[in-house]
């Protein structure tokens, strides 16, 4: 049987893998959605993005004579993310997995391996590539821009929608947390209903009452 590339890949480096994650809440406890990627590294990219498409609110809008799709979080900043973790993941660390996490209210890209020590100063200035031939495939296949850290093309692509800029984490993994939009008065309208409800129930319980002792 003849073998794949890829397959040739995961006998050496078994943990050049990716799993997509979906959980219903915002703690990692009730999963609704799962994919475990274990394919070449453009598939687990390709397929990140389809998987944040699936589970990302998104709305239309009419441009011209065509429609297009606008998600709630901007994608630029989301496949830079993305294709950053894959091109500066630590695939010596064993055991692990790249993870692209949706809650109710952020996604996470968890990353095995953190940012080098000693350039930490220069953290989100500088472009510095762990792994050089998988930055320079997926800049010829038009995923990476070669030149500027793709830290700053996140920040920017947040800030054009208004969002804030995703927030980093460094403690033994690279974590990039990217927060969900809540719609303008959703909380506010929740919080007034809960507390109306037993106040209505309570009056309603007393006019049948009084109905009742008639």
């Amino acid at each position: 049987m003849e073998t794949t590339l890829h397959e040739k890949d995961r006998r050496l480096i078994i943990q050049a893998q990716m799993t997509l994650i979906a959980f219903k809440g915002l703690d990692r406890v009730h999963i609704y959605d799962r994919q475990d990627v274990q394919d070449d590294l453009l598939t687990q990219f390709n397929a990140a993005v389809f998987f944040l498409m699936k589970h990302l609110n998104r709305r239309s809008e009419i441009i011209g004579v065509n429609r297009k799709d606008i998600y709630e979080l901007p994608f630029e900043a989301l496949r830079e993310a993305i294709a950053n973790a894959i091109i500066h993941r630590d695939y010596s660390v064993r055991g692990t997995s790249l993870m692209v996490e949706v809650y109710d209210d952020r996604v996470e890209i968890v990353n095995p391996g953190v940012f080098p020590q000693h350039r930490k100063k220069e953290f989100g200035k500088i472009s510095v590539r762990r792994n050089e031939h998988i930055a320079d495939l997926f800049f010829r296949m038009d995923k990476v821009e070669r030149t500027g850290p793709g830290i700053r093309r996140m920040r920017e692509a947040m800030a054009a929608t208004g969002l804030p800029a995703p927030k980093i984490r460094q403690r033994g993994f690279y974590t990039i947390v990217f927060k969900r939009p809540i719609e303008k008065g959703a909380e506010n309208l929740t919080q007034e209903a809960t507390q109306k409800i037993p106040r209505r129930i309570n009056q309603e319980s007393i006019e049948y009452i009084r109905v009742i002792g008639r």
